[in-house]
């Protein structure tokens, strides 16, 4: 019988087993960067959006808003453009970072940090009315000059605070979780050296008792070894 010819690059297996390819995976789970870049990509398309929709549609909505909680106190300016500003960051980005760090499937991760994008409004709509060329933009940027001062200057420090202990949160987890498992780690190598001076003790023992037992006795007098 005649060998099988070999098998041409361009025809399918025969095996059934697929053949991996660029964009699919022997495990049909893509890797760990891809995931995080897709849920990047995702989040950036969501503000986009949110930044186009708001640019049109939203802005005298949210002066509207924004003037009646404060109603032309510097003060209440203030203090709503720092919890605002505080609340509409750390919130999203805790829930993205944690969406990235879960174990659920790269879609959910992506539902979820869009989900959490859109908490993110409020500070897109303050962006969009103070930096938006558009007439609405710029209506509603009067609008909360007069009827809200302060307002749009405490948002941005708020969310830079809010970032800053974000990232100030992440890196203190992880400095926590190395020290955690460099402290296990050191206590594994002391609990070996411990059961090793232990053998070394114990047979140090045992060696002693040894020659004790080996050490003859001396021997008694001819007369029966009694006390002259």
């Amino acid at each position: 019988m005649s060998s099988a010819d070999p098998q041409s690059p361009g025809e399918p297996e025969i095996s059934g087993v697929p053949t991996p390819s660029r964009w699919r995976f022997a495990d049909g789970v893509p890797p760990v960067w891809l995931r995080r870049v897709t849920v990047a990509l995702g989040v950036l398309v969501v503000l986009v959006l949110l930044g186009v929709v708001g640019s049109i549609v939203l802005p005298g909505w949210w002066a509207a808003v924004v003037t009646g909680w404060v109603q032309g106190i510097t003060s209440a300016g203030i203090l709503v453009g720092l919890a605002c500003g505080v609340v509409f960051t750390a919130l999203p980005a805790a829930i993205i970072w944690f969406a990235v760090r879960s174990r659920w499937q790269w879609r959910t991760r992506l539902i979820v940090a869009a989900a959490a994008a859109v908490l993110a409004l409020p500070n897109v709509l303050t962006l969009v009315i103070d930096v938006g060329r558009t007439s609405s933009a710029y209506d509603a940027r009067l609008d909360m000059v007069i009827g809200a001062p302060a307002f749009t200057g405490s948002t941005l420090i708020g969310a830079l605070l809010a970032l800053l202990g974000v990232v100030g949160g992440v890196l203190g987890w992880r400095w926590l979780r190395w020290s955690r498992a460099e402290l296990r780690s050191s206590r594994g190598e002391q609990t070996p050296r411990r059961g090793l001076l232990r053998r070394g003790r114990g047979k140090a023992a045992g060696g002693n008792r040894s020659e004790s037992d080996a050490t003859p006795a001396r021997p008694q007098d001819a007369q029966g070894g009694g006390v002259q």
